[in-house]
């Protein structure tokens, strides 16, 4: 299983003040790879396929979680 890198803006809801419920919201994984598609698509001289760019999005971001786990 690929490393996720955990939720990126986890939440925590005190339903009774006595339970908690974990709200995990999207993955680490997702959010990096959002923003580096977000940096891909704001230069005009990039283009290509859709479906490249969402590649090479999740590759910036497996690659930011390696880091992170140095």
């Amino acid at each position: 299983m690929k490393n996720d890198g955990g939720s990126a803006f986890p939440d925590h809801i005190d339903e009774s003040a006595m339970h908690i419920t974990d709200i995990p919201g999207m993955t680490l994984r997702d959010w990096f790879a959002g923003q580096a598609l977000m940096g891909m698509n704001a230069n005009p001289n990039c283009s290509g396929a859709f479906t490249l760019f969402a590649e090479e999005a999740y590759k910036y971001a497996d690659a930011m979680i390696a880091e992170r786990e140095k």
